[in-house]
């Protein structure tokens, strides 16, 4: 037999041995609520059977019938029979049913369901549009009845036990607030998944997310579940898919030239395929783009008979641009983007434009799928209107950032919040929204749900979640999300308490509950947070909030018992390595920062013991394998302190003004001028500190009197930090300094100061005083500011630097100078 059909019957059967940790080893006991006298279940024994009518029999019918008696069992203690008839008119039973197509379909989604329960006739009939629908019904229904799917596996469901199901009056229609809602791990399993059976842990992830009536994406299917939940499938087409639907190949870039996006990178401009979307304006790619397109859907109408249709109406066709920066600088790629700001953006719509136009012409109502705003696009400029039939998808990059503009526009930052105004008035009328879950490295704050419903109160009716990590706090979310993108009436966090409640039992759902929201009030202050990083959770969780939390949690274990008990030690051990994470994280900057034996030594023994916590406990086997708090420690671990020294980039090493390539970097993003008079290049050596606890304006760093001789080793800065011998996730606040003697400039003559590249962002201090800013955004882009006021030409002056970054490389990286107008 095949090992998926297995795990399926497996797991189908293991249902019925899960119970409610409070009835754990009890038997049936009467109902809590009597009064009604007509059941479907009388002292434990079934009063009907369920009803299959032959013509509805297919696979998602067939499991939802598979799903009910085996939870009813469970609940009960006794299997109901299963006849694969439609039922007699005085006939007791549960009916389940697909409705014709011609009753609705263009009139209700194919979700759709009915659940009438008619104590009379002692029958509960739940009714589809789709078989899918069938079993989605079938999942409300057992709902009510108080079964619940917090956590994939058999610890994650809470199963109530009785002896009596009543049939109680009334009929009620249930349709998706959302269309769509994708709840998927990113990335494959072996990311997320440790241990040597992947398969079984993987399909238990896939039917919890089935039972909580979220679908799966095709690109994101591995395993078991290809087969057992295909009913479930919404086909996936390649995410950043803009390259395969123009046809291009890595290979064809010397025969086709023409095709490939003409790139500046680092002052050289060529044809590129990695690091560039695709000419925007060549024929071949916009007619193999058409082509893709229809093609891709009279696949899908071809296949309609031979695999499940259910959710055809959701399926889009991406064309959205890589995963990179790269727009086609061709003449007429820059002909159609124009001068000024917006040109990138005008750019990718007129392409996209010209492919959904195209689409519709040959197929009505086919859907082409794009992303924005991402890297470089932000919004259509004015004069863009949105084809009709072209999906948006807005991923919210930067959950927060921490401004006084963000404040009014919360949940989402101000940015974000006018890209999708725009969006939205340049035309478009399907969106999708696309949120994350943060790094294993970092957990996820709540605002997440915040911003579901925000998105929900936007009009949108497609929500995706990529869920880049799996772990314990993590269920309290993906749950919260997949019952608000079902039924959007009640407040996200709302379903949260609820969670809390059902999966930790009171009254240690309080304790979970003041972590989860103190670490999300603690984000708030944060400067911002795309995907989380170390410094993120150093961040939300400082000394005294690791300290409570450890009581409060230790003592939630020690009191509670069976099954809630069991959760919340793993709830105890998830966030434990987190805290050690932070503590770890603080430990290493402070060694970097100061180089003493002492310092070194106690982050090495932090670190270590991280390592320890997480082997020990088996961490792997609850959480993500990947980029977990472990792999942090080893990361960081790696660090050589006594080999630790100044080193520039191979492309600029050794290079001065005198350089094209040296110019190119000092003027980055822009050209650079012929000639420069007074040109002063600033030296390459500037002091670096790590401001972990971001004491730094309060302690005067800024300041030109400020002692910089011990906690400030020196780093190079024409280089990022991490590439200096500092593992990759430092990140957070960081400063420089550097004195300098500046030239006598001419009298008369404006003095500026460009500073190459700050990644990501930050403020510039002159003598002790601001004279610039870099926003976010501009990570990669060089920066001016007039300092004629500011400098003391002929004497020692001191310029420092006060960054930000929100994870991965930072710093000064670029060479800065002083020139004269």
């Amino acid at each position: 037999m095949d090992k998926r059909i297995c795990l399926l019957l497996g797991g189908l059967c293991a249902v019925a041995s899960v119970i409610h940790a409070a009835d754990e080893g009890k038997k049936p006991v009467a109902s809590a609520k009597p009064g009604v006298e007509r059941c479907i279940y009388k002292d434990g024994e079934p009063q009907g059977r369920i009803f299959l009518p032959a013509r509805e029999f297919n696979a998602a019918v067939r499991f939802a019938e598979e799903e009910l008696r085996n939870h009813l069992e469970a609940i009960t203690g006794k299997r109901m029979e299963l006849a694969y008839r439609s039922i007699l008119p005085d006939e007791p039973g549960i009916l389940l049913g697909i409705r014709p197509e011609s009753e609705w379909q263009g009139n209700e989604s194919a979700q759709t369901f009915t659940i009438e329960q008619d104590p009379v006739k002692r029958r509960i009939t739940i009714t589809g549009n789709t078989g899918l629908a069938v079993l989605y019904g079938v999942y409300q229904y057992l709902s009510d009845l108080g079964v619940r799917w917090l956590a994939p596996g058999d610890i994650g469901t809470n199963i109530p036990r009785f002896a009596d199901v009543h049939i109680r009056a009334g009929k009620r229609s249930y349709s998706p607030s959302f269309d769509y809602r994708c709840l998927s791990l990113s990335s494959t399993p072996e990311n997320h998944f440790g241990g040597t059976d992947i398969q079984t842990a993987y399909y238990d992830y896939q039917l919890y997310l089935l039972r909580n009536r979220t679908q799966f994406e095709h690109n994101r299917m591995r395993y078991a579940t290809r087969g057992a939940f295909a009913f479930n499938l919404v086909h996936g087409n390649g995410g950043h898919g803009i390259k395969a639907r123009t046809g291009l190949d890595k290979a064809d870039i010397t025969k086709q030239p023409e095709r490939f996006a003409l790139v500046t990178e680092s002052g050289v401009q060529k044809r590129r395929f990695d690091g560039g979307q695709v000419c925007f304006t060549n024929r071949e790619n916009i007619q193999r783009a058409i082509e893709s397109c229809v093609a891709f859907f009279r696949e899908m109408e071809r296949t309609k008979g031979s695999r499940c249709s259910d959710l055809d109406d959701l399926y889009i066709v991406e064309v959205s641009q890589s995963d990179c920066s790269g727009y086609c600088e061709c003449e007429n790629c820059a002909k159609v983007a124009g001068k000024g700001p917006g040109g990138k953006d005008r750019l990718a719509w007129h392409f996209w434009n010209l492919v959904a136009k195209a689409l519709d012409e040959k197929m009505p109502g086919k859907l082409i799928g794009v992303i924005s705003p991402y890297m470089d696009l932000t919004q259509p400029p004015d004069d863009v209107k949105i084809e009709p039939n072209i999906m948006v998808i807005t991923p919210l990059v930067f959950s927060w950032e921490k401004a006084p503009e963000n404040k009014e526009s919360y949940p989402f930052p101000k940015s974000f919040a006018q890209c999708v105004s725009r969006i939205k008035g340049a035309g478009a009328t399907v969106l999708q929204s696309y949120s994350y879950l943060n790094f294993p490295w970092s957990p996820t704050p709540l605002h997440i749900l915040d911003a579901a419903q925000g998105f929900a109160k936007l009009g949108y009716r497609r929500y995706h979640l990529e869920a880049m990590q799996r772990s314990e706090y993590a269920w309290p979310i993906v749950w919260s999300l997949a019952q608000f993108t079902w039924d959007s009436t009640k407040d996200p966090r709302e379903y949260l308490k609820e969670f809390c409640r059902e999966y930790y039992g009171a009254p240690y759902d309080q304790d979970v509950l003041w972590i989860l929201e103190d670490m999300t009030r603690r984000a708030y202050v944060m400067e911002r947070m795309n995907y989380g990083s170390c410094l993120d959770t150093s961040s939300m969780f400082p000394d005294e909030l690791i300290k409570k939390a450890r009581d409060r949690l230790v003592g939630a274990v020690r009191q509670s018992q069976g099954r809630p008990q069991a959760r919340l030690r793993r709830f105890r051990d998830a966030m434990e390595a987190q805290f050690r994470l932070a503590e770890t994280y603080r430990a290493y900057c402070k060694a970097l920062n100061n180089r003493t034996a002492e310092d070194i030594a106690d982050f090495e023994k932090r670190a270590s013991g991280l390592e320890t916590f997480w082997q020990q406990n088996d961490l792997k086997s609850i959480s993500t394998t990947a980029r977990t708090p472990q792999v942090a420690a080893q990361n960081m671990l790696k660090t050589d302190f006594a080999h630790l020294k100044p080193s520039a980039r191979k492309e600029i090493d050794g290079k001065g003004p005198g350089d094209e390539r040296w110019m190119q970097e000092l003027f980055a993003g822009s050209e650079p001028p012929r000639s420069l008079p007074n040109l002063f290049p600033l030296p390459e050596i500037w002091k670096f500190h790590i401001d972990y606890d971001n004491r730094g304006i309060e302690d005067g760093y800024f300041r030109v009197e400020h002692d910089d001789s011990k906690g400030w080793p020196a780093v190079s800065t024409w280089n990022f930090p991490s590439a200096q011998g500092y593992d990759v996730q430092i990140g957070g606040y960081f400063w420089y300094r550097v004195k300098f003697r500046a030239p006598l400039f001419p009298a008369g003559k404006k003095v500026f100061l460009r500073i190459g590249a700050l990644d990501d962002s930050g403020d510039v201090y002159l003598n002790g005083i601001k004279v610039g800013s870099q926003p976010p955004g501009d990570w990669d882009k060089s920066f001016a500011m007039d300092v004629t006021k500011q400098i003391r030409p002929g004497a020692e002056n001191v310029l420092a630097v006060h960054g930000y970054d929100s994870g991965g490389r930072e710093g000064v990286w670029r060479p800065s100078a002083l020139y004269t107008d």
